[in-house]
């Protein structure tokens, strides 16, 4: 690259959603174009997890995929972060072998922004993906909070 700006590590944060399963490919073919590492990161929200542990809260949540209310059951919750995990890997692993391109994804637990922007100040790109038309405010505040250059890739 020319300037001063160089990327030798690139974050990619992920999650469930479409724009951001749509924006892998692009940027693993951006760090293959600027020959940077490239590293995925899954953040659980453990706040889920700790309402479920919580005593005197509700017993149920309305889920915002169905919108039909569900119980609220911590093995469940568990259950489900692991599969995104391993869906996400799957996704994952298939994108790098036709991009022949290194990516590891690290799964971890916390408050999502904060842990996006710790694990960010080690790269010199964090790239994210949001809805189209919509900015979120996980997104919004990442974005913000974030010490290094960030790339907001949009949903196809």
């Amino acid at each position: 690259m020319t300037g001063n700006f160089s990327v030798r590590h690139m974050l990619i944060a992920l999650d469930t959603s479409p724009a951001a399963r749509a924006g892998l490919g692009v940027a693993l073919r951006l760090a293959a174009r600027l020959e940077a590492d490239v590293e995925s990161l899954f953040v659980e929200d453990g706040r889920l997890l700790d309402l479920c542990g919580a005593g005197g809260l509700p017993t149920a949540h309305v889920n915002a995929l169905t919108g039909r209310a569900e119980a609220v059951d911590a093995h469940l919750m568990e259950a489900g972060l692991r599969a995104q995990a391993a869906q996400l890997a799957a996704e994952l692993s298939r994108e790098t072998a036709v991009l022949r391109r290194a990516c590891r994804l690290r799964s971890v637990r916390g408050p999502v922004v904060a842990t996006l922007i710790a694990a960010a100040a080690a790269s010199d790109l964090l790239v994210v993906s949001r809805r189209l038309r919509h900015v979120g405010a996980v997104l919004e505040a990442t974005t913000r909070g974030a010490a290094i250059s960030v790339l907001v890739l949009p949903e196809k």
